[in-house]
């Protein structure tokens, strides 16, 4: 293995253009839901760390067409933010679809924060209302810092606003981003005829409620990735139009959708390539998981340009 690579958080962010990740995880996405040998991709495995409330994850994936065989490696630690540290740390390992020779070992913290932004702004394209002028996130972390990012790039927005539970976090959050935002510490505040919310929290209770939510608002549900865990009430699930990014780990492992026993009307990537339809004047949530060829084809992305930046200046 003298010739496997680490790549390092620093390298990734020089090497990623939040359009192209945005293009790539939307093939990703209709990839997935379009079935095929060519792509293998099975239920993430999730150990339980009961002693820290955390979550360590294993998310392999094939894709013949991307040229990508990978597993994503993650742990998700809420306790993190009371340490000063981040709660999701991963890495990606990249092996060649020809000969299964490890090809690189990329640090993925911050692969996982754009893609799944990415993921969103996939959902809001297709789902929120063209019209919407109002954007809101909650929470302040890393998770809220990459949809920020993303959704700014992608959308035009009249009014954005940020909330946390602690003030000033939301405002460094804007400070970083140099974004123009509307600071708040209550939720129902927040989300007040806002047409696209992304919860973004460690919430174990729901954050985010039904009555708060206009008719016809876009909602990115991010935070809440394990089956016991939940951002939003039952009343918003139950009377939203559901999609997720992959129905079958919606329905296994999302709390949002167990615990309000609501249903998945159907996979984002189903709506991305046109064979199913969406009201967009409905509220609709987005389940976002986390896919692994999300992170399969962000490996083969960044391998591919870090090789061709490798033989310029060589």
């Amino acid at each position: 293995m003298s010739n496997l690579l680490f790549i390092e958080e620093k390298t990734v962010k020089s090497l990623l253009d939040i359009r192209q990740l945005v293009d790539i995880v939307e093939k990703g996405l209709i990839h997935f839901s379009t079935p095929s040998a060519a792509l293998v991709q099975p239920m993430r495995t999730v150990i339980g760390i009961s002693s820290q409330s955390a979550h360590f994850f294993s998310m392999p994936c094939y894709s013949e067409q991307d040229n990508a065989l990978t597993t994503k490696l993650a742990c998700l630690f809420p306790n993190n933010c009371q340490r000063g540290l981040q709660t999701i740390h991963a890495i990606i390992l990249l092996f060649d679809c020809n000969t299964g020779v490890p090809q690189a070992v990329i640090d993925a913290d911050y692969i996982t924060e754009m893609r799944t932004a990415a993921a969103s702004a996939v959902a809001t394209k297709y789902l929120a209302n063209q019209d919407g002028q109002i954007l809101c996130i909650v929470g302040s972390g890393a998770q809220a810092y990459s949809h920020l990012v993303v959704l700014k790039e992608m959308f035009q927005f009249s009014e954005i606003r940020l909330c946390s539970r602690t003030k000033s976090n939301a405002q460094k959050l804007a400070d970083r981003t140099n974004t123009q935002a509307v600071i708040y510490d209550c939720v129902q505040d927040a989300v007040h005829n806002a047409d696209v919310i992304c919860t973004t929290t460690n919430a174990v209770e729901p954050i985010l409620f039904g009555k708060w939510v206009k008719q016809g608002a876009h909602i990115n549900a991010v935070g809440a990735c394990t089956s016991q865990r939940r951002e939003l009430d039952s009343e918003l699930m139950q009377n939203a139009i559901v999609v997720a990014d992959s129905r079958d780990s919606a329905e296994k492992e999302a709390g949002d959708v167990i615990l309000s026993n609501a249903s998945v009307y159907a996979e984002i990537g189903h709506i991305a390539c046109g064979k199913v339809t969406v009201d967009r004047n409905q509220t609709t949530v987005f389940e976002s998981l986390g896919l692994a060829i999300e992170d399969a084809v962000c490996a083969r992305l960044i391998y591919d340009l870090y090789k061709i930046q490798e033989g310029k200046t060589a």
